[in-house]
């Protein structure tokens, strides 16, 4: 560990430039869908075509952990960012709306770039500066939440979504070469001949804390995504669908990011102090902050409230990303990291594709304030599986004090 600070300095600009390039194109894909003609069902097409992408990455998500821990990271990082890259490349080609949700399914095979990243970063970091390197990757994944749309929507507005599509693959292409070629990983070749991702699976649904991290996740990614689909169409009608509408969207979204860099900041201060419970507490101050400012988006359909209670919004999503993933780092040796972040990020996706489809079908049938509400009830049932765990821990310590 050697090299961590150095590691961990290049593996930020890493996930700055892989963030700002996906959400270069992800809050557009309803403007994509337009340019095909799409008008009926639109907010639940563009739900699929994100769910798509999550569900190709929910299913090769472990194999990607596996494939990291035996043979690195790095390499990882190398095919899954190229594999990325030609897919981007190729999104304007699709002519019709179910090529296009085809083609966001195989990106989601692809998916490995972001799970391997967070496992690098855990497995080379020492554990007193666990939260502190945690809470910095945080923070610039999400600074690049803020850059992407912004780029993305005046791009949009000037040149069209074909343009933005090709300059994320661009930068998927070059920040995903440059890593490999600058970072510095001893790979810890495993006495196991076979990769059995049933088993690793297995072993961390038998981890209480594992399974609270994930559950919260997954209802935290599905609450997260449910206002995606609807978002931008939403700022359209407040913007009354002119030539301005994409980059407001873009801001909009931007200002999530914002929030989320200052929270994650916060967050990995605060963990790096404090047990495992004062941990789980954090988190669950996250879960329920995010619920009420998720819901409070839906209230006033104004821009300046929105903006608000977005970046709200953001900052207590930065303090969950940056819990949670402690709270996974912790529960499994170094060794182990990154099968229980590819298990994680194989739950999430799940989560992340039911939550635009459910938002695209809520807000087509009940109108797009509504996929807000239903956001906060996902970010809720997040606090009540956490909440659950507290309770066991507390019995389990009680017991524990009864019998001494």
């Amino acid at each position: 560990m050697l090299y961590w600070r150095r590691n961990l300095y290049i593996s930020i600009v890493m996930i700055f430039i892989v963030m700002s390039s996906f959400t270069l194109v992800t809050p557009f894909m309803p403007f994509f869908l337009k340019s095909m003609d799409v008008t009926d069902n639109l907010a639940t097409w563009s739900g699929l075509a994100s769910g798509a992408m999550f569900l190709g990455s929910a299913l090769m998500a472990p194999i990607w952990g596996a494939l990291a821990d035996r043979y690195g990271k790095k390499k990882i990082m190398l095919i899954s960012g190229l594999g990325y890259a030609s897919m981007y490349f190729l999104y304007p080609l699709a002519k019709t709306p179910l090529q296009f949700v085809i083609m966001r399914g195989v990106t989601g095979l692809l998916a490995g770039l972001v799970p391997a990243a967070t496992s690098f970063v855990t497995s080379n970091t020492p554990e007193q500066h666990m939260s502190y390197a945690l809470g910095l990757f945080q923070a610039f994944n999400a600074a690049g939440s803020i850059c992407g749309p912004l780029i993305g929507g005046s791009l949009v507005r000037m040149s069209g979504v074909a343009t933005s599509f090709r300059l994320a693959s661009c930068g998927m292409f070059f920040v995903t070469i440059i890593p490999y070629l600058t970072l510095r990983e001893e790979v810890t070749k495993s006495s196991e001949n076979r990769i059995n991702v049933m088993r690793d699976i297995k072993i961390c649904f038998k981890n209480p804390q594992l399974v609270t991290a994930f559950a919260c996740l997954f209802f935290v990614q599905c609450g997260i995504q449910i206002s995606q689909p609807t978002l931008s169409l939403y700022v359209s009608e407040m913007a009354g669908g002119g030539q301005d509408s994409a980059l407001m969207s873009g801001a909009v979204f931007s200002v999530a990011g914002l929030g989320t860099v200052i929270g994650a900041n916060l967050a990995g201060r605060k963990g790096n102090t404090g047990d495992g419970i004062s941990r789980v507490r954090l988190l669950l101050f996250g879960l329920t902050g995010a619920a009420v400012f998720a819901a409070l988006q839906g209230v006033w359909a104004a821009i300046l409230p929105l903006v608000t209670f977005r970046t709200v919004f953001g900052l207590f999503n930065g303090v969950i990303q940056v819990a949670a993933n402690v709270l996974i780092a912790t529960a499994v040796s170094r060794e182990f990291r990154g099968r229980a972040f590819g298990v994680q990020n194989a739950i999430n996706p799940i989560g992340s594709m039911a939550g635009p489809i459910i938002g695209g079908v809520v807000g087509d049938a009940f109108g797009l304030k509504s996929s807000f509400y239903a956001s906060g009830l996902a970010l809720l049932c997040a606090a009540g599986v956490l909440i659950g765990y507290m309770r066991r821990i507390q019995k389990a310590d009680e017991t524990v004090s009864a019998s001494a």
